[in-house]
């Protein structure tokens, strides 16, 4: 599918590539544009639909959730959906949004919700969180009886869920017989949760992006980037958000975009973007371990996304890995037009490099998916002045300025140590990591990681081995402890998975070296296994015709009647 889905019904005449930038880095008009038009969306139905199509997004969601997590298709299938909603969102400004006063700017984007930086001072405190306030809604008061959201743009909001007042976790999800916990309704409601703690700042992310020795693989990189980092901040705030109807919470898409930002933070930083065909390192294709649905997400293959009661736009799709994997060209735009980049970065401009080493080796083409200058908009007047700070790193805002300091700190002691390049963000990375809390394993963190179809290893980072909890004779029996096994990994001769119209390329990094699935983890090709097998026919037939020789030597040399050949066959 090629262009914008929603062309037919309005044309959208926004520049390309879209450009995307953190919350924190919107001025208040845009800011105020996006949650004005996330509720436009929530009250428009379009034609032929028999739901909003707000909520429509959140129902594909929880319908597809089975293959959606817990395999190689999560990062890319999520980037195609965060496109599509960003459409929706395009499309509501430039029809709904035109009839405002002010007007909606039509070409808005879906900001990211930068979690990093929360995690470098604050732990899970959200006092001190850089994304609430009068419009995602206010932090949550410390006495406060009812986790409701009371003020901000979404405070009127319903769930599809019935939730109680005073529980947002697994242990007490069924309200009604859970009177303890407070009256049960269909308000919007955060728990943030005291037990679950942001453990990735900036540094823990770039090095997650960058580490050589276990992040150049897409699948350590993918796994582990589903695992603690996408986990958190959906257990952290609960309710909705730890569910899979979780798009129903507007922050599921900021922190989806932030998940998306990474992905592409990685692609840039081993030179992966746009290149052609896919190779083995960049992608490689494992099926959920649910048991339920033993797809093999290969490039070509075209997964359907449906739903059996909500049609929607979505449901025209039916994306391969191929055309979602990108984040497009002017020339060659990825599945239904996708084709955006992320504006100034303050992961890849403060740690990029450490004592003048650059931290990506393979960075060869510099950065062309992140860190991107950010076109004028003419509609925000206090756009230009937000952005102007951000591109100059000797003039950033006060918040940078205070995250700066922090690097600063951390730097001269990886200075002092002779530290450089990944060696020297894994050293600060370790620092830091080592004073944020750590994460405890109960009965939520259970639930999600079964839920999503994966095994407590995800969990594992730089500073906590979470899977170490497995060894507890009370988690030792359930399904996030069993072991990952490597069985269902397709293998490198498979022309459907890593053919691009060059099948003779496609498990080459562009140097002629093929590749392993990862760094820790072997896995047997088909045409090995074949080898092997013939190898071992053969000499099996050897030993049976030595044997049957010298039955032949013995016999003659005991003047025994001879046997004739028909009579050994």
């Amino acid at each position: 599918v090629s262009g914008d889905l929603f062309e037919s019904l309005n044309h959208n005449a926004c520049p390309l590539p879209r450009m995307r930038k953190s919350w924190i880095d919107h001025s208040e008009n845009e800011k105020l544009d996006f949650v004005l038009c996330i509720n436009a969306m929530r009250n428009l139905t379009l034609p032929g639909m028999s739901i909003n199509l707000y909520d429509y997004f959140a129902e594909v969601h929880d319908e597809n959730s089975f293959w959606w997590h817990g395999s190689s298709f999560f990062l890319p299938i999520h980037r195609i959906f965060l496109w599509v909603f960003e459409s929706g969102l395009q499309y509501v400004a430039r029809t709904v949004g035109a009839t405002m006063d002010p007007p909606i700017n039509p070409c808005l984007t879906v900001p990211y919700w930068s979690w990093d930086l929360d995690a470098e001072f604050n732990g899970n405190n959200p006092k001190f969180s850089l994304i609430f306030g009068q419009y995602i809604g206010s932090r949550p008061k410390p006495n406060m009886e009812t986790y409701e959201v009371t003020d901000g743009y979404f405070k009127d909001w319903k769930t599809p869920t019935l939730f109680n007042s005073k529980c947002g976790s697994y242990e007490c999800s069924d309200p009604v017989t859970s009177p303890e916990y407070g009256p049960a309704n269909y308000d919007l409601k955060r728990y943030f949760d005291k037990d679950v703690h942001f453990s990735y700042d900036s540094a823990g992310v770039m090095n997650l992006v960058s580490d050589p020795l276990y992040y150049s693989s897409f699948y350590n990189f993918a796994y582990s980037l589903e695992g603690t980092p996408h986990a958190v901040p959906h257990l952290w705030i609960g309710y909705e958000m730890a569910y899979m109807k979780s798009p129903t919470e507007p922050l599921f898409w900021m922190h989806h975009c932030q998940i998306d930002r990474i992905f592409a933070i990685w692609q840039d930083c081993w030179d992966y973007e746009n290149v052609f065909p896919i190779t083995t390192r960049m992608y490689r294709s494992w099926p959920p371990t649910n048991d339920i649905l033993p797809i093999k997400f290969t490039l070509n293959d075209q997964i359907p996304v449906k739903h059996p009661v909500y049609a929607g736009p979505f449901d025209e799709l039916n994306p391969n890995v191929k055309g979602i994997y990108h984040m497009g060209t002017s020339s060659r735009p990825g599945c239904d037009g996708m084709y955006y980049r992320y504006g100034p970065d303050f992961i890849v401009r403060t740690y990029q490099t450490v004592n003048k080493v650059n931290v990506c080796k393979n960075n060869f083409k510099g950065w062309s998916l992140v860190n991107q200058p950010l076109p004028t908009l003419k509609r925000q007047s206090d756009t230009d002045a937000v952005m102007n700070n951000m591109m100059d790193q000797s003039n950033t805002t006060v918040n940078y300025n205070k995250y700066k300091k922090l690097y600063d700190k951390y730097i001269k002691k990886a200075s002092s140590s002779g530290k450089q390049g990944s060696e020297g963000l894994k050293f600060i990375a370790k620092l830091i990591c080592d004073e944020l809390p750590k994460l405890t394993v109960n009965e939520d963190i259970l639930q999600w990681v079964e839920m999503n179809n994966m095994r407590l290893t995800a969990l594992d980072n730089l500073c906590q081995n979470v899977s170490d909890m497995c060894s507890e004779p009370k988690f030792a029996h359930r399904k996030a402890c069993k072991e990952k096994t490597t069985d269902f990994i397709s293998s490198d001769d498979s022309s459907s998975d890593h053919s691009d119209g060059d099948s003779s390329s496609d498990h080459s990094d562009g140097d002629g070296s093929t590749h392993s699935l990862d760094d820790s983890m072997m896995v047997v090709p088909k045409w090995l296994f074949g080898s092997v097998l013939a190898v071992a026919g053969i000499m099996l037939l050897v030993i049976v015709s030595a044997v049957i020789f010298g039955v032949i030597v013995y016999s003659k040399s005991n003047t025994l009647p001879s046997i004739s050949r028909d009579s050994l066959l």
